[in-house]
């Protein structure tokens, strides 16, 4: 009897511990580190979202980089520097979409006597 009761309290902190680990995850690079010099484009902004159907994700793992991509592409840009990254949801009847939302400096390589590159402090 004893052993049946140590399980049964011992049960609520395995789940815990279970549910805790199931929900982490890494930080992740999503760029690579600007060059020593380069030339800024100007603004860039793209966003990307998922769809959480239930417990399907549809879209979901891959928005940060999708929106990543359509920053660069929106700005001509191959880098992007000084960004922000903006999380937002919203629910509809057929399940709840997850928006990211990147804001940055769009920069390419400065090319061998360009004018004005800037020197990455």
């Amino acid at each position: 009897m004893r052993n049946a009761r140590g399980i049964g309290r011992l049960a609520p902190v395995i789940v815990l511990a279970l549910v805790t680990w199931a929900c982490r995850s890494h930080f992740s690079t999503v760029a690579p580190r600007p060059p020593q010099q380069y030339v800024e484009i100007g603004p860039a902004t793209g966003s990307a979202c998922g769809l959480l159907f239930g417990f399907i994700p549809i879209a979901v793992n891959s928005r940060t980089d999708r929106a990543y991509r359509s920053a660069l592409t929106a700005a001509g840009a191959t880098m992007l520097t000084e960004t922000t990254v903006t999380d937002s949801w919203f629910w509809t009847p057929i399940g709840m979409f997850l928006c990211t939302r990147i804001d940055g400096k769009g920069i390419r390589d400065a090319t061998p006597g360009e004018a004005k590159p800037v020197a990455r402090p």
